[in-house]
């Protein structure tokens, strides 16, 4: 029987089987074993507050260059 585990794409947590995610990356390959990349809470916030900060300083610069032209 095939075991499937979770891991996130980011960091290499894994996904405990009480749904939680590991403290520690892991990196783990054995026969028989199928990995289901995902994204943990974690890397998920993190890259949410990036994309925003993004999507703000394209804004801001966009202003900018309408006040200027």
């Amino acid at each position: 029987m095939e075991k499937i585990i979770t891991q996130c794409a980011w960091c290499n947590r894994l996904k405990l089987p009480d749904g939680q995610w590991s403290e520690k990356p892991f990196v783990i390959r054995f026969p028989g074993l199928s990995i289901i990349t995902s994204i943990c809470n974690h890397c998920y916030e993190r890259e949410t507050i990036e994309l925003h900060q993004q999507r703000d300083l394209a804004e801001r610069q966009d202003w900018l260059r309408r006040k200027i032209s």
